[in-house]
């Protein structure tokens, strides 16, 4: 009568086992999942610099000169990411200075031929006698454009002016601000869509 009794509670012992082997091995996958999202996650770079300067070229043309404090290189993504003191240093088709960009951190994707700028970004141009003051700046290489989507503050020789949104060549010399306040020493024309466009005289 015993006999019966002891099949049975082996039986219940084998399942119960092979209940506690299944939810240990869920454990243990999920713990390897977690620990390969956290990988993914973890961005490590492929290079990284101090104190350094960074030259982009066209066709063997120096088209812009990046200083910074610290950079790391992502391969993948062909992205730099910079931090600490960055300057961008723009330059014409005969290798001269037109205008300068200091930013608190920024990045490049080389493939797009873009970069962006943040924190307190200035942008300033000696020959159009203008600066530009800014949270956020774009930089499109292809366009030959710099664009800003936020606050703004221009200052010239004669305006001192506001607005949400910019755009310009890199000489700044021909520039657009838009939904714009402030005030000008010249006459200006102010279009169905606010905006003010200026140039230097030559």
């Amino acid at each position: 009568m015993k006999q019966p009794c002891f099949l049975n509670l082996t039986k219940i012992f084998l399942i119960c086992s092979l209940f506690l082997a299944g939810c240990s091995g869920k454990k243990a996958d999920n713990r390897v999942v977690a620990a390969e999202d956290t990988r993914e996650e973890v961005r490590i770079p492929d290079q990284e610099s101090w104190n350094s300067t960074l030259v982009t070229t066209n066709f063997g043309k120096i088209t812009a000169q990046i200083s910074f404090g610290h950079m790391a290189k992502y391969e993948e993504r062909n992205e730099y990411n910079f931090d600490q003191n960055i300057r961008v240093l723009f330059y014409d088709k005969k290798g001269k200075l037109k205008s300068s960009v200091k930013a608190d951190s920024g990045f490049m994707n080389e493939s797009m031929k873009i970069m962006e700028v943040f924190g307190h970004v200035v942008a300033h141009s000696d020959s159009a006698d203008m600066t530009l003051y800014t949270a956020r700046l774009v930089w499109n290489e292809r366009l030959n454009k710099i664009i800003s989507d936020g606050s703004v503050k221009i200052t010239t020789d004669m305006d001192t002016l506001y607005g949400i949104g910019f755009e310009s060549d890199v000489d700044l010399k021909h520039w657009q601000i838009k939904k714009p306040r402030g005030h000008s020493s010249r006459p200006i024309d102010l279009d169905i869509d606010k905006r003010i466009e200026g140039k230097k005289k030559e």
